[in-house]
């Protein structure tokens, strides 16, 4: 068994150097220096506070606010990135290009201009494309680097867009979703039809009316989307658990 990362860099602080290769022999020791961060907690969220010293990203991206990164913490860092000040409600909303083969004959927003001005009266609008912004929307257009994407979900009130994949991650990191999309995907409909953590349309006017509900009582809604991922987490297993168990007894 070999691992190998190349490119330098670090893992949760710790520098990798320029490359660093690990065989059978000293690949148990790689596990525990780097594999024990709570992987469920960085990659949908946790309960508890994480170490700012440590991991300062994970309750970013779990949703839990770290109160000790007052100074310099991933949530402020985003925030930053993003134009946002420290307290300030946004909706995130993604354009995709309608590029990728997975498109071909589907639609989304079909007035994303005049989505966006309504959605802006109710809430601050941070926008994510894959490609290309109306000029009327730039000023709104965010140029965060795209590993800090889910503590901006984390952080965001709601999520209004045609990508699946940040559809799905919103509503797992428990920030409402809508999915402006007229393709029908399974893992998408389980979190709408199980969990009611995300909602699929493909019509614009819907999407539109579900929002203004969902920010008419903003306390309320984050309250019930907390509870409704506490319940969609509890019958979920760790995959970064399981997968390192899996590595863990392979290399045993």
């Amino acid at each position: 068994v070999e691992f190998r990362l190349e490119g330098g860099g670090s893992i949760h602080g710790t520098s990798l150097g320029s490359c660093v290769d690990v065989d059978r022999h000293d690949a148990r020791g790689f596990m525990d220096r780097f594999a024990s961060v709570d992987a469920q907690r960085l990659a949908v969220g946790g309960d508890e506070p994480a170490s700012c010293g440590t991991d300062p990203s994970g309750d970013a991206v779990g949703k839990a606010r770290c109160e000790c990164c007052a100074e310099g913490g991933e949530v402020d860092v985003v925030r930053a990135e993003a134009g946002l000040s420290g307290d300030e409600d946004f909706a995130v909303v993604r354009f995709v290009s309608w590029e990728a083969s997975h498109d071909i004959g589907d639609t989304g927003f079909s007035d994303p201009v005049g989505f966006v001005r309504r959605l802006s009266e109710q809430i601050r609008v941070v926008i994510t494309a894959e490609r290309g912004v109306p000029q009327e929307l730039k000023h709104l257009a965010t140029s965060l680097r795209p590993e800090r994407i889910h503590s901006l979900l984390a952080e965001a009130m709601l999520y209004v867009g045609e990508g699946a994949t940040m559809a799905a991650e919103a509503a797992i990191l428990g920030t409402p979703a809508i999915f402006v999309h007229s393709a029908k995907l399974g893992y998408m409909l389980e979190l709408e039809e199980r969990y009611s953590l995300l909602w699929n349309t493909p019509d614009q006017t819907v999407a539109e009316q579900v929002a203004n509900e969902l920010l008419a009582d903003r306390p309320a809604t984050k309250a019930r989307f907390d509870e409704l991922r506490r319940k969609m987490l509890e019958e979920r297993i760790d995959v970064g658990s399981w997968l390192i168990d899996q590595v863990s007894d392979a290399l045993a």
